[in-house]
């Protein structure tokens, strides 16, 4: 078993160099994100897939996206999340996870 994770989202997407520092000199990787649903604002569907579609057309990544979305919100982990994976699908993404991304282990 491993004792911690050994990534970490800042909360708020918020970490300055100092703070990635000393995070990364204690084994964490700081994990951000690249698209943001902004389902804690809109708490409307279409707002929040018509938001992911404009991130994905704005940046054009070829290496992927990270997706910000709330498993607090009832919306967020059934339609949003179902109307996601269809719609990345669809734009010929395949999904993996962080740990696969980067080739770390999640834990330390």
């Amino acid at each position: 078993m491993y004792d911690r994770p050994a990534f970490i989202r800042p909360p708020y997407g918020n970490a300055n160099e100092d703070t990635v520092s000393k995070l990364e000199s204690r084994g964490y990787s700081v994990i951000k994100w690249s698209t943001d649903t902004k389902d804690y604002d809109t708490h409307n569907l279409q707002q929040e897939m018509a938001n992911v579609k404009n991130s994905f057309n704005s940046t054009g990544s070829d290496e992927g996206y990270i997706t910000l979305s709330h498993d607090v919100y009832e919306q967020t982990t059934t339609e949003l999340t179902e109307a996601l994976i269809d719609y990345t699908k669809s734009q010929g993404f395949q999904f993996a996870t962080v740990a696969d991304c980067i080739g770390k282990n999640p834990y330390q």
